[in-house]
């Protein structure tokens, strides 16, 4: 299967801009239910990126991807 890019929940946004920025397709959904946000990741070819962990392991059938941090991505130990 031949994704069309990634597909996140809204509290993700930051990330998809940086994403963007660097050339890559990203679509946010401004939603907080996660079967529909992975719904659209399947309709759309998506990989389905989310900061919720229990979303993440409740969607085995959909490509996915669980980004879970605690620094900012512009603290002094991003490289």
């Amino acid at each position: 299967m031949k994704t069309k890019g990634f597909i996140m929940d809204r509290y993700l946004s930051k990330v998809a801009g940086m994403l963007r920025d660097k050339g890559l397709n990203c679509k946010v959904v401004d939603s907080d239910d996660g079967k529909y946000v992975a719904g659209q990741a399947v309709k759309e070819g998506r990989i389905l990126l989310t900061s919720n962990l229990k979303h993440f392991n409740q969607l085995l059938s959909v490509p996915r991807g669980c980004l879970h941090f605690k620094a900012s991505p512009f603290s002094k130990h991003y490289p």
